[in-house]
């Protein structure tokens, strides 16, 4: 078939130095059909070749990320890609002058991986050429002779998934390639794929969102950013940012935020994030001083005052917090607990903590992690969330939790902690209610113990569930599963932790 190239759109930045142009002319006015997406360029862009045999080009205003060009046949002309529907080789393409798309660290933005970097080394090797091979994409990691835990994504293999996120009665995990995908409970959109399903909510991942680099889930919504920022799920709060309050919005919707933002921690009724430069935003519900200020809702992004210049924030149910660049925390919001660190609701350092490098906030607690990798907590002990010792209610000063290695990550849920060694062990403490630390429901664990996961680079927590990725991307989850929490295509509790269906091959 002929080659046609497709130019004349308007640019778009992506962030990093990538800057693309949108192409919708040029060609002739008939629908032209592409076989690869090597026929779909535009000045020096590279568009994509979808499975309807259309050519599509980046666009942020999408949810996938593309839109079809005006040469698109069968009424696709100028329409949104569905996020489902990806490129002809079953992955959606980010064209860029790298050749791929870079995805981050929730915790500290480090780079987790750059899809299609010419500078991947990872995967299996060819036993006669010491070269990664790889099969179709999206197939299972092999060079012939064995196979790698992993998954093929732009021709070289890396891990399926690069971290999950749990909340509530909800979940989703971002895929190496940049696609969000969510499931659990759904009654407000939550999930984020169309009309809300109420009645068991959605027990198996479905796609969301394509090109995020960073996402974060709270009580009943979910936020991300992919190029700009997305949120969906309930706005009662205006916890969407969409500068009003609203019944929900069961898609992402896009928001217009005062500066680019590069980090996003949604709470139980509000969210906040981290502009480029550093400035705390917060918007949402704001009865306890969660985003600034007393009582008023906030339903677009407005600048905290008094938080120095962070590296990273939180979100817990009813407060938040920030890192400065000195390795210092500043809190605010509810303290009827002592989760702030300090006394007032206004924002304040917390008092006696060493110098910190990750924060991890529950419903009426919170939890950092300093330099040597011991974890910190404050705030409600009342099911064992700090590991205190003896019978102590709760703590405004920080208490070192004593019993667990050092750990490289570390999160809470509601009333639980959780927290990863180097070698991939998963310890946790808390609430044990709903089983959500395994072997089935129980009484708290007021010291850390060690749950059977599967060898993990992450954790995190939802109310009464907890899931993991494993070292090869896999999903892995415990605990209650009435809303579909767990991912597994069920709604049955599990006692041992099971693997999410449908993230990677095999």
């Amino acid at each position: 078939m002929g080659r046609c190239t497709w130019g004349g759109g308007p640019g778009l930045v992506l962030g990093g130095g990538l800057s693309l142009v949108l192409g919708w002319g040029g060609c002739g006015a008939s629908a032209f059909e592409c076989e690869q997406s090597s026929q779909c360029l535009g000045d020096g862009a590279e568009g994509v070749c979808q499975q309807s045999g259309y050519c599509s080009f980046p666009d942020e205003g999408c949810p996938s990320g593309q839109r079809y060009g005006d040469h698109a046949g069968n009424g696709l002309a100028g329409e949104c890609v569905p996020v489902s529907e990806g490129s002809s080789g079953g992955t959606t393409e980010v064209a860029g002058s790298t050749g791929g798309v870079t995805t981050h660290d929730p915790i500290d933005g480090t780079t987790l991986a750059i899809e299609g970097s010419s500078s991947e080394t990872v995967g299996p090797a060819d036993s006669s050429t010491g070269v990664p091979s790889c099969g179709a994409a999206t197939e299972a990691c092999c060079d012939g002779v064995g196979c790698d835990e992993g998954t093929c994504i732009d021709g070289v293999c890396q891990p399926c998934t690069a971290w999950v996120e749990a909340e509530e009665e909800f979940s989703c995990a971002a895929h190496s390639d940049g696609q969000l995908s969510c499931w659990g409970s759904d009654d407000d959109g939550q999930v984020g794929d169309g009309p809300p399903n109420v009645f068991g909510g959605v027990p198996t991942p479905v796609a969301v969102l394509n090109g995020i680099t960073e996402f974060d889930l709270g009580a009943f919504h979910a936020c991300a950013i992919a190029s700009t920022p997305w949120c969906w799920g309930r706005n009662d709060y205006g916890q969407l940012g969409l500068g009003m309050t609203s019944g929900s919005e069961s898609v992402p919707v896009a928001l217009d935020p005062p500066e680019p933002f590069d980090i996003v921690a949604a709470g139980g009724f509000h969210v906040c994030a981290r502009g480029t430069s550093g400035q705390v935003y917060c918007w949402g519900r704001n009865n306890d001083g969660q985003v600034q200020g007393f009582g008023i809702v906030i339903t677009s992004p407005e600048p905290v005052p008094n938080v120095p210049t962070a590296v990273a924030v939180d979100t817990g149910g009813f407060h938040s917090c920030a890192i400065d660049g000195g390795g210092e925390v500043t809190c605010w919001g509810r303290s009827g607990d002592g989760q702030l660190g300090h006394p007032g609701s206004w924002p304040g350092l917390v008092q006696g903590l060493p110098e910190v490098e990750q924060l991890a906030l529950g419903d009426y607690h919170s939890c950092a992690l300093d330099l040597e990798g011991q974890p910190w907590c404050w705030g409600r002990n009342g099911e064992g969330q700090l590991a205190a010792p003896g019978f102590v209610d709760e703590s405004i000063a920080p208490l070192l939790v004593q019993g667990v290695p050092p750990l490289v990550d570390l999160d809470s849920g509601d009333d639980h902690v959780c927290g990863v060694t180097d070698s991939g062990e998963v310890w946790c403490w808390g609430s044990n209610q709903d089983g959500q630390l395994g072997g089935g429901p129980g009484n708290d664990q007021r010291v850390p113990i060690l749950v059977p996961f599967p060898p993990a680079v992450h954790v995190t927590g939802g109310r009464s569930h907890t899931c993991v990725t494993a070292t090869d991307g896999r999903v892995w989850c415990v605990g209650r599963n009435d809303r579909g929490q767990l991912g597994d295509g069920t709604n049955l509790e599990a006692d041992d932790p099971v693997e999410v269906t449908g993230l990677c091959p095999g």
